[in-house]
């Protein structure tokens, strides 16, 4: 398994393991998680997105970002990438 995938896997877990005090707290928003590790939720997808790009600016950064909902309705890596 390469470096991606054993940290999106990670991630993943991570969401997994914390998604039933998810639920309870903060249903229908959406949460960034990087190095397996909650970093924030947020209200809107927007909101998510625009964080992660800021927080994240490395080529190489990944993080989670997720809907908070029972059955997960997607999984994104997010890389940022910057022009030079």
């Amino acid at each position: 398994m390469n470096r991606e995938n054993a940290e999106f896997h990670r991630n993943l877990e991570a969401f997994r393991t914390r998604l039933p005090k998810l639920l309870d707290e903060s249903r229908g928003q959406y949460v960034i998680i990087s190095s397996g590790e909650i970093v924030q939720v947020f209200e809107t997808y927007e909101a998510a997105v625009n964080f992660g790009y800021h927080r994240f600016p490395s080529d190489s950064a990944q993080y989670l970002l997720q809907k908070i909902a029972p059955i997960p309705e997607r999984a994104d890596i997010h890389t940022a990438c910057r022009a030079a």
